[in-house]
Parts: structure tokens; sequence; C-alpha cells
């Protein structure tokens, strides 16, 4: 029976129904037969064809002893009816006991034990960070990990520690699948549980992603920009340069109705074919990041993102200083008195009708803004070379992307510091190649028209990129009085 039982409880809604009505059918009519068989002694057929038959053929019956027992057939078969409406409509209501999948004892010690055997080689390249860092970090969150421990032996025979999760984050950040976690002797459909607090607790604990604004730091991050000028050119032609900027693109998969909330999908399709974020950061002489914003979609260009980051408000703060500079590209012209970019294609033109002196220092200077400025674009490289969850589109919702690339950018840093300390006398952390993960066609590319319009002096934006101009021009001075010279029309450059 209670086979019978759990075969029907899993029956569509619909079969049920259509169970529970002909059971509820059956049973009022094997009521009314007993009750008129008991009441007025004629013996009434379930079946209206037997109805049909003759008198005579009843009375060629042997008399009273074959009625009583037609009677009593008929009281036992409604009486069977009767259970079987019962058993129909009740017996699939009961609840069938759910038998516990028996716990699986897992010993976990052996994975922490074989990670820590690692030389420092292989324990840098599963997890991306120098082992002094990975365990200072452990001893950052530490007290936001901690769990009932007793439980957790009690059900699979061992914990899963803070030490093993934060290796299991690490790991899945550098490009490892969620099925290579059973490694860590975990289930697979719990990986996420285990990572998602590590992530918030790196969030919330490591704050290394930061502006410069009081006037020791702005001088300290002037002061590396001037070691890495002079350690290249001999000179420092831009002093009092702070930071490079740029806009970097985050592939994710096609968003859901409910991320999208109304909106169209379109808005986040990136101009070379592809969903994305839009990310805007701002880094220092030594490819670390001093800020990082992306909340974005694909659509979004980086001078629309720039306006709307707290970029501008740091940027008023420079303003307010008198101090500091920003390299960007073309995409920037015409944002920020203190943003500086290149000359375009268009002023370099007029500039060669005004005079070829002039137009030499013009190239000089776009020379050298993106000598400074190709360090945002390295930095990027080693942030995507570094964590192999940045190579593919994103699976994950939204919310818990963009936290896992925030860490990531917070990790970046770490790594930086360690460099740093390891490498005093360096000044270009760039020991990794930068791979191209993406694999569009440029023929998808589309020239965004506000930043055409921009270039071509039609943004709205144009007084003070005249005001600009005036700043660039006097750079230009500058740089040619250090003695870098542009020798000609071929891109070559000469320094004395």
């Amino acid at each position: 029976m209670l086979q019978s039982a759990s075969s029907s409880s899993v029956l569509p809604p619909t079969s049920r129904k259509r169970t529970r009505d002909a059971g509820s059918s059956l049973l009022v009519s094997a009521v009314r037969a007993v009750g008129s068989s008991l009441s007025t002694g004629v013996l009434p057929s379930l079946d209206e064809e037997s109805t049909s038959d003759s008198e005579e053929e009843r009375d060629t019956e042997s008399g009273c002893s074959s009625d009583e027992e037609d009677s009593n057939s008929i009281i036992l078969a409604a009486g069977a009816c009767a259970l079987g409406a019962i058993y129909t409509l009740y017996l699939p209501k009961l609840k069938i006991p759910h038998f516990r999948r028996p716990n699986v004892h897992r010993d976990r010690s052996h994975a922490l034990e074989f990670v820590r055997s690692w030389d420092d080689v292989m324990f840098f390249r599963q997890f991306r960070l120098k082992r002094i860092d990975f365990y200072n970090l452990l001893r950052l969150i530490l007290k936001q990990l901690e769990g009932d421990e007793e439980m957790a032996r009690r059900s699979s025979g061992s914990s899963v520690n803070p030490e093993l999760r934060l290796c299991m984050t690490c790991r899945i950040l550098a490009g490892a699948q969620y099925l290579d976690m059973i490694w860590y002797q975990v289930h697979v459909d719990h990986v996420w549980d285990y990572i998602s607090p590590v992530l918030e607790a790196i969030h919330s604990t490591v704050d290394n992603v930061r502006l410069p604004v009081s006037e020791a730091d702005i001088n300290a991050h002037a002061a590396e920009w001037g070691r890495v000028q002079t350690r290249k050119l001999g000179c420092r032609p831009t002093p009092d340069l702070l930071g490079a900027a740029d806009g970097l693109v985050i592939q994710r998969k096609k968003p859901t109705k409910k991320e999208l909330e109304g909106r169209d999908p379109a808005m986040y399709m990136n101009r070379k074919g592809y969903y994305a974020w839009v990310a805007l950061a701002i880094v220092g002489a030594f490819c670390q990041f001093l800020m990082f914003e992306i909340k974005w979609p694909g659509a979004t260009n980086d001078c629309t993102a720039f306006m709307q980051s707290k970029a501008v408000q740091w940027m008023a703060h420079l303003n307010n200083l008198k101090r500091g500079w920003v390299a960007g590209d073309d995409a920037f012209s015409g944002l920020e008195e203190r943003l500086l970019t290149p000359f375009t294609k268009c002023q370099l033109k007029k500039g060669k009708e005004g005079g070829l002196t002039e137009y030499l220092k013009m190239r000089a200077f776009n020379h050298i803004l993106s000598s400074q400025r190709i360090t945002v674009e390295r930095a990027f490289g080693l942030l995507v070379r570094r964590f192999g969850c940045l190579w593919s589109a994103f699976e994950k919702g939204e919310e818990n992307a963009l936290l896992m690339v925030i860490v990531c950018v917070k990790l970046h840093n770490i790594c930086i510091e360690r460099w740093r300390i390891e490498n005093p006398t360096k000044t270009n952390p760039t020991d990794l190649e930068v791979p191209d993960h993406f694999e569009l066609p440029d023929g998808l590319a589309v020239l965004d028209k506000e930043v055409a319009d921009r270039l071509e002096n039609k943004y709205p934006g144009a007084p003070k990129r005249a005001k600009q101009n005036q700043i660039r021009l006097g750079f230009c001075n500058s740089i040619y009085g250090n003695g870098i010279r542009f020798e000609n029309d071929e891109n070559e450059y000469a320094y004395s």
C-alpha cells in the first residue's frame, strides 16, 4: 500500500483531480446501492445493463436463498467500492516519511596538508598570491568566517575551515571551475555557499583602492610618477602627474528579465558585439588601482562613465588645490581641466599649417602623454592575465559577478605591493603577457557619435577644451625644453 501511495503522490495535478473525481463517484454509487438494498429489499445493481434482465430469468433461479446470496454479494461489492474510493481520495494525502541521505564523512585535513606542502612557485601559480600575503589576508577575514565547527564535524566528519574556503575562492578567481572544487572535499552543489562569504569578507575588510586626497598622499604619488619618468626619459616632462585613466569592458552573459527590470537588453551590448559591463579605472605609476568602478552597461561610452563616477569630485578637489594631472585618451577630451588628453588629428593639422616647430612640439607631447597613459593599459593586462575568471563571460548573476571583479582588483593591488617590496629598484611590473581572450573581429567596432563630435570640437565642453589646449601647449614647451625632440613625421623621437 505504501508503494501505491508513493506512486500516486507523484502524479500531475490534473491526473490527481481526475482520480479524486472518479473515487467520489464510485463512493456515491456504493452508498446508494447499500442503502437501497437495506431499506426496500430490492436488489439494485451498480451496472445499468444488468437491470434489463427479465423477471422470468430471476424467477427461474432458486427463490429465497438465491436472493440472500445476491444481496450479500451486492453489499460486499459496495463495500469494496467504498474502500477503493477511500483509498483513492485520502491515501495520496498521506505523507511518506523522507529518509535523509546518509552523511558522507570527508577528511579535509589531507587537502590542506597537500596545499601546505607546495613550494612557493606552485603556491603562487595556484592562488595568484604569495604565501605571506595569503596568510595575512586570512588573518584579516578570519573573524568573519567563523562558524559552527562542531556541527560540521557531526555532519561530515570535518569542517570547511576559513583557510580551505580562502583556497577555494582564490582558485575560482584564478580561473578554476566549480567542478574542480571536489578536490577540496566539498560537494559541488555547495561551492558558492563557501565562496560567497569569503568574497564579501575580502571586500569589506581590504581597503587598498583609494584616490590620493591629502597633501601627503598626493606628494607620494607624484614622486612615484617622477621616478618612473626620470628612469625612462632622464627628466620629468609632466610633473605632478598623479594617475592614468581609461575604461575596461568586462564580458558577461545575456542579462535576465529580472536583472533588466523592463529595460532594453541592447543597453548591455558592447560596440564589439557582446554583452558586457563597463568599468572606469585610474591607476598609479606602478599599475596599482587608485579607483575602480564597475556599474555601467556595455553600451556606455567612457566619457559618460567618467562624468558619473567619483573621479569628478576628485578632480574638483585637485582644482581647489591647484595640483595634480591625470593622463587620458581622446575619449575624455574636454571633460576636465586637470585631465590631460592628446592633440587630435584636426588640431595637429592646424598646428602643422601654423609652423613645423609648433607641430613637432605637439607630436612630442602626444608621444610623452601616451607613454604615461599606457600604464593603465598595462594594469588592465596584468589584472586580466592574473585572474582567469576574467578570461570569458561571467555566468553568475550581476551582483555576484561584480563582487568577484572588485575582489580581483583588490587582490591585484596586494600583488603589486608585494612586487614593489621585493623589487625596490624596478619601475615596470609587467612580467606577464596579456592574452587576447575575446577574439572578436575588429569590423564590429563602431565609432561613437558623441566621441566623434567631441574630437571635432562640436562638444558642449569646447570652452574647457580651449583652456586645456593652453595647458597642453605649456607642457609642449616644457617637453621641448627638456631636450625631447620629434625629428620627422615618421613617429621617430629623439631624447637629448
